[in-house]
């Protein structure tokens, strides 16, 4: 099983992973990049959502669809510029599962919103706390678009994520 890996600003196959980079050849994604506080929990479906939290940010962007599985700890939330450490599970719309962090035993370490992975997760793990759970929904045009990915992602597929935010460097958990 190939593992993830930051290529910065373009999509290759690096051996034995395989990288969730934002490639160069996808379209910027020019629609809204705000925030909004959630507070009733239920599911919402114009803003492709669901979540049982008290309280938190969700992004909102065409194409994601965000579930909170297990709301986090503490009051402080990803944001861009964050160096946070991830564990996931990657699968296709079939089921099929093409990476996962938690086979490895290390989570995957990055900066929230500098494009060092996919737009999908940099968009869809804003507003998280730390030990929260969310599964990302991530259509083609905020993952690898029409491109085929190391013969393991097929081209225009929609991506399936179970997130978990283990760290934010320099915040303790429960902060």
């Amino acid at each position: 099983m190939n593992g993830l890996k930051l290529a910065p600003h373009r999509l290759r196959a690096v051996a034995p992973r395989l990288s969730l980079t934002r490639t160069s050849f996808l379209p910027c994604v020019t629609q809204s990049r705000n925030s909004f506080p959630y507070t009733t929990p239920q599911t919402n479906q114009k803003h492709n959502f669901t979540t049982t939290s008290s309280k938190m940010t969700i992004p909102q962007l065409d194409g994601l669809q965000i579930e909170v599985q297990q709301e986090g700890q503490g009051n402080r939330e990803t944001r861009r510029g964050d160096n946070v450490d991830v564990h996931y599970k990657g699968v296709l719309t079939n089921g099929k599962k093409f990476d996962a962090s938690y086979d490895r035993g290390e989570p995957l370490n990055f900066t929230v919103g500098q494009g060092q992975v996919i737009k999908g997760w940099d968009e869809g793990l804003l507003g998280m706390k730390i030990g929260e759970k969310r599964k990302l929904t991530i259509a083609p045009q905020l993952a690898y678009g029409s491109r085929a990915v190391g013969g393991i992602i097929p081209a225009n597929s929609t991506l399936i994520f179970e997130t978990e935010l283990v760290g934010i460097k320099g915040v303790q958990k429960g902060e």
